[in-house]
């Protein structure tokens, strides 16, 4: 993992702090996030079940919305960084391929 420094999307726009992740960093955080996101889903079929039995406290159905938003959030992140690990993977093929001589 590296620090970039600063950056910004557009003239318009204030600075940001940027984060840069490895390759070998993103499969690490793909397979911490892939069991927290399958232990939230579990959690969430757990106060789904007894929200839809009726039988929920007011307390509870606050638990339950808390279960279902960080379950969104651990799968959401989880198919992100799916994604980014592919498209490393298109880029380096391309790449593969241009230094081969072949034509994208």
């Amino acid at each position: 993992m590296s620090f970039i420094g600063e950056s910004r999307k557009g003239n318009d726009r204030q600075w940001e702090l940027v984060l840069a992740l490895e390759e070998s960093d993103c499969k690490a955080l793909l397979k911490t996030i892939q069991r927290i996101a399958i232990h939230d889903r579990k959690n969430y079929e757990k106060w789904k079940d007894i929200h839809d039995g009726g039988e929920m406290t007011t307390r509870q159905e606050t638990v339950f919305i808390k279960a279902e938003e960080r379950m969104e959030i651990t799968e959401a992140l989880f198919d992100n960084i799916k994604v980014f690990l592919k498209r490393i993977a298109q880029i380096e093929e391309h790449n593969n391929q241009i230094l081969k001589g072949a034509t994208p």
